[in-house]
């Protein structure tokens, strides 16, 4: 399911609190976004959508054909930032969204914001760095090289970023990982 305005870690906590209170098992839950095991029933449903409408959140029923827009984008992104043809082409992702739809980027880029409570871009930047995570775990790549391949324009671009999004610089993430699996 989708949840408007879930785009900060205490909201992900306060989500994923609520569900387990519900007696749900939670398989993932990202800014915007919970899958739970179970169906829920429409009491369960009921007592969720009042708690968190307190917080300041809402349920976006997951039949909208926007919501699958959004799913298609992200899948979108994801999809395109593992590919090696991104390493090695100009990829603009607006072209990319818009040619798949058959739409105008605004348009589609305020359907996103809407119901994921952030903007295309900022998703963007955040899986960028999921990327980037795997890739320094993976050990294979030297942070330049992690740079070009996600079409940073420099590594302090990268690091900035990467800090932004994970607390750390890639450096240190790559450094601890490496501590804590020894």
């Amino acid at each position: 399911m989708l949840i408007k305005n879930m785009n900060n870690i205490c909201s992900k906590i306060m989500v994923r609190y609520e569900l387990e209170k519900l007696g749900l098992h939670v398989i993932l839950i990202e800014f915007g976004e919970v899958e739970i095991e179970e169906d829920m029933t429409a009491d369960q449903l009921k007592k969720f959508e009042e708690t968190i409408n307190l917080l300041g959140l809402d349920v976006v029923q997951t039949q909208n054909k926007k919501y699958t827009i959004v799913q298609e984008i992200k899948k979108i992104i994801k999809d395109t930032l593992k590919n090696e043809k991104f390493e090695t082409n100009e990829i603009n992702f607006s072209d990319i969204i818009s040619a798949k739809f058959n739409r105008n980027y605004t348009y589609l880029s305020n359907i996103f914001t809407q119901l994921n409570g952030g903007t295309i871009e900022q998703f963007i930047i955040k899986t960028k760095i999921e990327r980037a995570k795997e890739m320094l775990l993976l050990d294979e790549n030297s942070i330049s090289d992690i740079a070009t391949k996600l079409k940073y324009c420099s590594v302090q671009h990268l690091s900035r970023q990467f800090k932004e999004v994970t607390g750390k610089t890639p450096s240190s993430f790559k450094q601890e990982k490496k501590y804590v699996s020894n």
